[in-house]
């Protein structure tokens, strides 16, 4: 009969009645074998499974032998595979769909969206990619090479509210401050009080400059507090007043006690004005100057005295600076730190971010003879030529796009077109000849310094050119960060005092400055001659013609 085996199964049945099959014969049910037969056929059967069952120990490396075995076919084995099914999956097709395998010669598009955590990216300055440490991108419409990183030291600067009012919205003079302001008087005008003087002065302004209009002898105040919506509120409670007095200062210095003429900054003011801090400027008991700074939650019946500090508070033309930070009141004049007051009980502390400023108009006393004698006019303060108000700046640590010194960086280059009056104390220099200022930094309308838009690491170089007809020896530059004076500076021996030099003779300084962006970048000039001197702008004597000496303004971004 022979057998099936491999490529079937074999039966092997036994004969129904086998004590009773002679062993010649294949029986019933169903047996096709007698006893040689079946004999037979089994051994077969066994000889056949030992050619064609792998050993136990087989490898299926694929020779076909009962001792390794056939190969194992590929579509077989991976019939389940997990092949492009997730990040994770240990099989992956080559392609650009998702989960797939790059192939080992594929080329980094950077533009495409193809490419994950990509460490370097071309965008436009308007689609910067999602960004992480280490993130560095090429700005194709600005050529600017960014990363996303914050470096050691580095901060960036939160300026907040900076807006200055120069009283130049009216023609000809005007006895209000006009429509961003609101007026209080201790003695509003046209009100007879029944001492016949209905008219007791009023604030208003010239044209260009917030002014006194005196009436009679009898003192007046006034309190002007801002409304502009746009301006009236600073961001945070730490405020910047500066205020830029002119020519026309206070009169009658041997004013009466406690009635002097006054010039005012608020801080930290309600909107009902009643709360606020005041730094007031003026001649106060007698002929020496001093800044007072008070507080009050009840209007000006309640204001109490936090301290003083003497100051030279009637002189023209000054560039005044009150700083309230915190607890902490500063003043600067120009360049010169004046003094400080700290408020340890912290009523300074009001809540509050209005602001204002104000005047106060003096009742006389002059010694006449021996005699006192009080004229028929007012003692008026000084004249207001601007006031800006600012948030002070604060700085957080924070990542952010990172500016690289690759491709196009901060460049700027300033010049004077005209001599410049400098005050013995310092003065601003105000630039208006713009060389180079590819980011934007400089505005001519804040002429005294320039805005940084990119934070990092830059070199400044400053050269004011003096006049030769300088009166004095010595004149110095200063470098201005924030309306406050840095530590570079440079003084220098010049031939002053009525020599007549043929040419400007400059004072520069360079250094590297650490500047975040919406630091102001501004040059001060100060001399030791008495009154004022002039910068130079003029042709030298000993060059040619076209050579023209002027002071000059250069800063460059050196790295992050």
């Amino acid at each position: 009969m022979g057998i099936v085996y491999p490529g079937g199964f074999d039966s092997f049945s036994e004969p129904s009645l086998p004590e009773s099959t002679p062993l010649s014969e294949a029986g019933g049910g169903g047996n096709t074998r007698n006893h040689v037969q079946h004999h037979h056929d089994l051994g077969k059967a066994v000889e056949a499974i030992q050619e064609n069952a792998s050993f136990k120990d087989h490898d299926h490396s694929g020779d076909g032998s009962v001792e390794f075995g056939n190969k194992l076919v590929q579509a077989n084995t991976h019939e389940s595979a997990d092949t492009d099914s997730d990040p994770t999956a240990i099989h992956h097709t080559l392609g650009l769909d998702a989960n797939q395998a790059a192939a080992g010669n594929h080329k980094h598009d950077y533009r495409s969206d193809f490419i994950t955590n990509k460490p370097f990216e071309i965008c436009t300055s308007t689609t910067r990619p999602e960004a992480f440490p280490g993130k560095t991108i090429w700005e194709a419409d600005t050529n600017r090479m960014r990363v996303w990183a914050q470096f050691v030291g580095e901060k960036t600067a939160i300026q907040g509210l900076y807006s200055t009012d120069q009283f130049n919205q009216r023609e000809g003079q005007q006895y209000d401050l006009g429509e961003f302001w609101d007026q209080w008087y201790e003695f509003p005008y046209g009100v007879d009080r029944g001492d016949g003087y209905p008219d007791r002065g009023r604030m208003g302004t010239t044209g260009g400059s917030s002014a006194w209009f005196a009436s009679t002898g009898w003192p007046n105040r006034c309190i002007a507090r801002r409304i502009r919506p746009s301006d009236k509120h600073t961001l945070t409670d730490d405020q910047v007043i500066i205020m830029e007095t002119n020519d026309v200062v206070t009169n009658y210095a041997q004013a009466a006690g406690q009635m002097p003429a006054s010039n005012d900054v608020y801080f930290r003011m309600s909107d009902d004005g009643q709360t606020y801090v005041r730094a007031a400027m003026t001649w106060w008991k007698g002929s020496s100057g001093h800044i007072m700074l008070l507080w009050t939650d009840s209007g000006p019946v309640g204001e109490e005295l936090l301290g003083y500090f003497p100051a030279q508070t009637n002189t023209p033309n000054k560039n005044w600076q009150y700083r309230l930070v915190g607890n902490r009141f500063e003043v600067y004049m120009g360049i010169e730190y004046v003094g400080s007051i700290v408020d340890e009980t912290n009523r300074v502390s009001t809540g509050h971010k209005g602001w204002g400023i104000g005047m106060q108009a003096g009742h006389p006393a002059v010694v006449w003879f021996g005699w006192p004698y009080y004229p028929w006019i007012q003692s008026i303060p000084n004249e207001v030529a601007a006031v800006t108000i600012a948030d002070a700046v604060r700085y957080s640590e924070s990542p952010i796009w990172q500016l690289l010194p690759v491709g196009d960086v901060p460049r700027i280059g300033l010049g004077c077109g005209a001599s410049q009056e400098i005050l013995q104390t310092g003065s601003m220099i105000e630039w208006g000849v713009v060389g180079e200022d590819n980011f934007g930094m400089f505005d001519p309308n804040n002429p005294t310094f320039v805005e940084v838009t990119e934070p990092g690491v830059y070199h400044v170089h400053a050269s004011i050119a003096w006049s030769p007809h300088l009166y004095g020896d010595h004149a110095g530059t200063i470098i201005v960060v924030n309306d406050q004076p840095t530590v570079h500076s440079h003084w220098e021996f010049v031939r002053g005092a009525q020599y007549t030099a043929g040419f400007a003779q400059t004072v520069d300084v360079t250094c590297f400055l650490r500047l975040n962006a919406g630091d102001r970048i501004g040059v001060a000039a100060a001399h030791n001659g008495a009154g004022s001197q002039w910068t130079a702008y003029k042709k030298t004597a000993i060059a040619p013609d076209y050579v023209t000496q002027f002071s000059r303004f250069f800063m460059t971004f050196h790295s992050a």
